[in-house]
């Protein structure tokens, strides 16, 4: 059976990906032994489906097309840099109106639980991933996070894309399989 790794997200536009890949530069400078992600691929992810077979994708198209229709387009920021667990530097991404992106990523998670596919449902916390430390590997530590500029970036985020994962040696690679537009009404 041939699956495919999808998740649902948020593009960033190419004027917030070059502000924020030289705000970023400093730090790949510092930890070149991360894995860093790469810029065209950034997003804030939604909803992960992980691998879905290749006949369940039009459902995920579907859903992911009713849970998105009405819904507007939301206003995002760059904020500061942060970790998770020290395995994971990101920027931050805030919203407006607050909570937004939160809420369209639970709406999309419930379409896509609703219709039985195989979505992880978790609270989305709105960031841009900029690398991962290696299993076993150096750690992020503070000063790493220090490192990496403020950025001064906002964009509408206006449009949600089905993007299916590519996995192999060094970063993954993204590709867009569907997108559907957030438009008021």
């Amino acid at each position: 059976m041939t699956t495919q790794r999808l998740f649902v997200a948020l593009p960033i536009p190419a004027h917030v990906r070059v502000l924020a890949e030289a705000a970023a530069a400093p730090a790949r400078e510092l930890a070149p032994e991360l894995t860093w992600t790469r810029p065209g691929g950034w997003h804030v992810t939604l909803a992960f489906l992980g691998e879905v077979p290749a006949e369940d994708v039009r459902g995920v198209e579907a859903a992911v097309a009713d849970a998105v229709a009405g819904r507007a387009p939301v206003r995002c920021e760059l904020g500061a840099a942060g970790r998770f667990d020290r395995r994971v530097l990101w920027l931050a991404v805030h919203d407006r109106p607050d909570g937004a992106v939160a809420a369209l990523g639970s709406t999309v998670q419930r379409g896509l639980a609703a219709a039985g596919l195989p979505v992880t449902e978790r609270v989305v916390r709105p960031h841009l991933t900029l690398a991962r430390a290696s299993r076993g590997g150096a750690a992020i530590d503070d000063h790493v996070v220090a490192s990496v500029a403020p950025v001064a970036a906002s964009w509408e985020a206006g449009e949600v894309e089905l993007v299916r994962a590519h996995l192999g040696d060094g970063p993954a690679r993204y590709e867009p399989v569907g997108a559907w537009s957030l438009v008021d009404g």
